[in-house]
Formats: structure tokens, sequence, C-alpha cells
């Protein structure tokens, strides 16, 4: 774990217990009466005036604290309050009051850390790198952002570089490319994510993240050629971003640079560099990739790899060559492997037509039967997803055996068997790629009871008539 990060984790706790360094009454009783006063107006979120007057509290460790209780509870009456101890003699007092106004969400706590930056009178780094840092999380001070691109500290620049994406700031692109070119390895990790950022590429999660700089062509051009050259860096951190931002460069070296990352030392470069190879452009038709390309990410021997592979053999344009793939992929020893590739196979199908036909027919049975042979009761719930690619009797038999199976897998059956009776079909789901959703697998026991009374009710159904 980064020091500084361990440090920030555990101070409270250090405050708390009373054994802040160089405080005059450390270990004292009434140091650690007062720090748990305040934790408990934190907890509560309480900016109580008692809290605010411990801001001018005699110990640099109570008004510290303080501090930072202030700005966790975030509201922005108490900037004013703040900005005095951005000048306080403690440069610790000054750290949290830095990071203390950075957490509070209003535009007025920018202000004075705009100030601070741009004023070039304090001394700590520490100090400069927190207020920088707190700018990207209010996104705003470009002005103050771009002074810190230039400070003689490196950690204040790397600061810098993490937040410039966020506000953001224009005309920064000459210094990030300068500074990414320097020798630090931390500098040169930080400087190619502010060049992806300013490209625009996407978060690698589900939560969406703001970005993208109005760049001219030539700006482009300068910082994918820069990203192209990164792909080769030491720094893993450094070739993984770079693989990121070159996701919407369809050059032919980029195709070729991110082809050769599928022998990376670094699973997570490797994953990066599989997610840009298929990217679309803005033209909609993105790279050609041939799935013999994707064979060293197949046979990676990290899942994570080998999942992010299936999934790309559900878009490849050449269907004859990605089929034989995710049949070999159904079975992966990593039910993650497997529960995407039928993912990839349903939407394959799908492309096809509903109902599947031909030779798609004897593809989706094997697909179904990979996930009912399995002993993860949430890959044979997976085969609910398949129903609208079959017949009525198909459907009806899957479905049945779905209900007498666990309550987990029964459940996922209940409402399309219901539907199917009805003479209905459940619309098409998306093919599910993360763990079955909680919610829907905490449904009530009546459900799964109305299903198996359906199940039983149409058996007798069926055998009486079969006596008649």
């Amino acid at each position: 774990m980064n020091p500084k990060l361990l440090y920030r984790l555990t101070l409270p706790a250090l405050l708390a217990a009373g054994m802040m360094v160089g405080s005059p009454r450390a270990g004292g009783a009434e140091v650690s009466e007062t720090l748990v006063r305040i934790t408990a107006w934190e907890d509560r979120r309480e900016a109580t005036p008692e809290l605010v007057a411990l801001l001018r509290d005699g110990d640099p460790a109570i008004r510290g604290r303080a501090a930072l209780a202030l700005g966790r509870i975030g509201r922005a009456a108490d900037v004013s309050a703040l900005q005095p101890l951005l000048a306080d003699k403690s440069a610790e007092v000054r750290r949290w009051a830095a990071f203390a106004l950075g957490e509070i969400e209003d535009s007025t706590a920018a202000s004075p850390l705009e100030a601070l930056l741009l004023g070039g009178e304090e001394k700590d780094a520490e100090v400069r790198a927190i207020a920088v840092e707190g700018l990207g999380k209010l996104r705003r001070g470009a002005p103050a952002c771009r002074a810190a691109l230039d400070d003689r500290s490196s950690e204040v620049v790397s600061r810098a570089l993490l937040a410039a994406w966020q506000i953001p700031v224009p005309g920064a692109i000459e210094r990030v490319l300068e500074v990414s070119e320097r020798g630090e390895p931390e500098l040169r990790w930080t400087s190619v994510y502010c060049l992806m950022r300013f490209l625009g590429a996407p978060a690698s999660g589900r939560t969406p993240i703001p970005g993208g700089l109005e760049l001219t062509d030539a700006e482009r051009d300068r910082v994918e050629a820069r990203l192209r050259r990164s792909i080769a860096d030491p720094d893993p951190r450094v070739r993984m971003n770079a693989a990121r931002g070159l996701r919407a460069d369809h050059d032919t070296l980029t195709t070729r640079g991110l082809a050769l990352l599928a022998r990376d030392a670094d699973w997570r470069v490797r994953v990066e560099a599989l997610r840009a190879l298929p990217a679309t452009g803005p033209d909609g038709r993105g790279r050609t990739i041939d799935p013999a390309a994707l064979q060293p990410f197949l046979s990676d021997l990290h899942p994570n790899v080998r999942v992010v592979a299936v999934e790309a053999l559900a878009t490849v344009p050449d269907r004859a060559a990605a089929l034989p793939l995710i049949q070999t992929a159904l079975s992966d020893p990593r039910p993650r492997v497997r529960q995407v590739a039928f993912g990839s196979l349903l939407t394959r199908l799908r492309a096809d037509g509903i109902p599947a036909a031909g030779t798609n027919v004897e593809l989706l049975n094997e697909g179904v039967r990979a996930m009912q042979n399995s002993k993860d009761w949430s890959l044979r719930a997976l085969t609910a997803d398949a129903i609208d690619l079959m017949t009525h009797d198909r459907a009806r038999q899957v479905l049945e055996t779905m209900l007498k199976d666990e309550p987990r897998v029964a459940k996922q059956a209940i409402e399309p068997y219901l539907l199917l009776r009805a003479g209905r079909r459940r619309a098409a789901r998306p093919a599910r790629t993360g763990v079955l959703e909680a919610g829907r697998l905490s449904r009530s026991g009546h459900a799964l009871d109305r299903g198996r009374s359906a199940l039983h009710s149409h058996g007798r159904h069926h055998r009486g008539r079969h006596r008649r």
C-alpha cells in the first residue's frame, strides 16, 4: 500500500487515541475525550458550534481533527471557518484543512485552495498536493491546477495530472506531454492517465466518468503517438492506461502494438489491450478483428483475461470462426468464463433470428446442456435466458427441469413458465455477465409454489388425457 495512503487511513485512529506526534498534550485524558466528541459529531453529521470552535483550539491535533470532521460533514457554510487554517503555523493542520475543503461539494470551497496554489507562499509540498487534489474533486480551479503542473515537487505535479482531466485544464496538453517523457515512474503513469482521460476514454467499470478535452486534430495525433510509444513502457500502469487511451485509435500500428500486449507480464495490461482491440470508432465500423488474434487471450492463464476475450467473441465479424471458440469456452474450468461464453452464444444466435433454426438449434442445445450439467447453481439458472430461442415444447421441457431444481434455480423459471402456459413469451434478456441479481433470487417462496403447482397440474392433465 502507498505509505501516504496508509498514513491518511491511520491518522484519524491515531488522533482518536490521543497519539498525535507533536501534540503538547498527547496521550492526555482531556485530548482523548475531545477527540471522541469530535468523532461522535462527525458520525452524526452535526456541525455544532462547539465543533467549529475547536478549529481555534491550542492543540494542533484538535484543530486538524476538527477540520477533517467538518470536511466530511460537508457543509458549504463551514468553508469560511476552515479557510484560516490554510495559514496555520502547523503544516499538519494546513494539510487537513486543504483536505477538508476538497471534501465539501460546493464551488465556494475551491476559492481558498486556488488562492493557496496561486499565492506561491505555501512551503509544504504535501499541502500543495492535497490542495490541487481537492480542486480535482471539486472540478474547479483550472488556472491553479495549471500552475501546479509546473510545481517544483514531483508529488504536486503528479496530483495535478490526476486533477487536470477532471477540471479540465485547457491548454495543458503541451505540459502533460512534456512530463510524460520524464524518468520518474509516478509522473509517467499519471501523465499517461491524464492523456488517456483527455481523449475521453470510457470508464473501465460501470460508473460513468466525465472526461474528454476539446483537442485539435494535431493535438490528438500527438497524444495518440505518445500513447503508442507508452505501450512499451517498463511500468505496467503506463502500459495499461496507454492501451485504454488507444481504444478509438484505428491506426494499423496501434492495432499491432495492442496485439503484442497479449504476451504482457501483467494481466491487467492484457485485459485493457484486449478491450481496445475490438473497439468501435466514430464511423461505427471499428476494427476488423480476426478471431485467431484472440487465441492468445482465450488461452490466457488468468480467468479475467479469458472472460474479456470470450465477451469479444459475441461481436467479432467472423461468425464462423467465433462460434467454435465460444463452444470451447463453454467447457472452461472457471464458471465465470462459461457464464460469459453462454451469453456470447445467445447473442450470436439471436442475431441470426428467433427462434433458432437449422444448425443453430444444436448449438443452442449444446450451450443449454453445458449450463444444465454444471455443479454451479447460478449457471443452471442461466438456462432461462435462452427460452426465447427455443420452440414451445423445448422451452417447456427446459423450464420444467429448472422447476425441479433447487429453489434458487427454480425461481428463475417461474415467470417464463407461467407466461408460456398462458401462451406468451418473456422478452429476450440481455446476456448476463455478472452474478445473478440478489433481488430476483430473494423473491417470496409463494411464487415458487405457484410454479411447482402449475407444473404438477400440467403433469396430471397430460397423464389423465393419456389414460382417456
